[in-house]
């Protein structure tokens, strides 16, 4: 596989910035933790960007 213009090392500094979103948030005692990509609307989470994804956590 080739990559091509960095893509592939910026999907894995993307996740590897996401994992440490998570990391913060069970430090400061969250849990229930979810990145959601796609809409979960009975909760009024409805976000379009594919490039900016919303974080739910709750207070463990």
């Amino acid at each position: 596989m080739r990559d091509r213009n960095g893509v592939a090392e910026r999907l894995a500094e993307a996740m590897n910035y996401s994992n440490t979103w998570v990391d913060d948030l069970r430090t400061c005692r969250f849990d229930d933790i979810v990145i959601h990509d796609a809409p979960v609307y009975e909760h009024g989470i409805i976000w379009p960007q594919p490039w900016s994804l919303p974080i739910s956590a709750r207070e463990a």
